[in-house]
């Protein structure tokens, strides 16, 4: 049996809070990042002017290569309210889908579910795809839909996406539900 060495963790990003994905593709990370902060010292020293740390942006939606620990950015915030939350990539790898919301000192108010392609500048191509509150979006296996719980009159009820033809449909009628998932068995049904 060969055993191969794992490489040691390594600091990515620190933040106020911080929601992770993982492409099925390739095992890259997204993680969205509210009240970003430089893991290290040595990093905040190295971001410091004139005594003051300098931040690049207060919320982000970045992508990290485990590999070569590359980090780009999707998509950032300086404004420190508007905030990004829960994404998911689709099983090519190509796109994330992701809850975009204000961020106060209650927490965190979802106000639109967007896509945006999986690259550096993935911003300029951000869709939304509803406003109000959705929450904890998932791929189906085939990447054909995604699937959302929505807010709608104090009851979470899952809607499914399709990203061919836009349309949005009901999947549950009554009940609280969080976290849709699909088997990945369920591919092509």
């Amino acid at each position: 049996t060969t055993v191969q060495s794992v490489p040691p963790p390594f600091p990515i990003v620190a933040g106020e809070r911080i929601d992770l994905a993982v492409s099925p593709k390739d095992g890259g990370v997204v993680i969205a990042v509210r009240g970003f902060d430089y893991p290290t010292e040595d990093q905040r020293r190295q971001a410091a002017q004139n005594g003051r740390v300098r931040k690049p942006f207060e919320n982000a939606l970045l992508m990290v290569d485990p590999g070569t620990r590359a980090i780009k950015v999707i998509l950032a915030s300086v404004d420190a309210e508007v905030a990004f939350a829960a994404p998911a990539v689709s099983p090519d790898g190509a796109q994330v889908a992701f809850v975009a919301g204000r961020a106060n000192e209650d927490g965190f108010v979802p106000a639109a579910l967007a896509t945006a392609p999986m690259r550096e500048g993935g911003s300029q191509n951000t869709q939304n795809v509803v406003r109000g509150e959705a929450f904890e979006p998932s791929y189906t296996p085939d990447g054909q839909e995604i699937l959302f719980v929505q807010r709608v009159d104090g009851t979470r009820g899952v809607k499914r996406y399709d990203r061919e033809s836009g349309r949005i449909e009901s999947v549950t009628k009554a009940g609280d539900f969080a976290y849709p998932r699909l088997s990945p068995q369920s591919a092509g049904k």
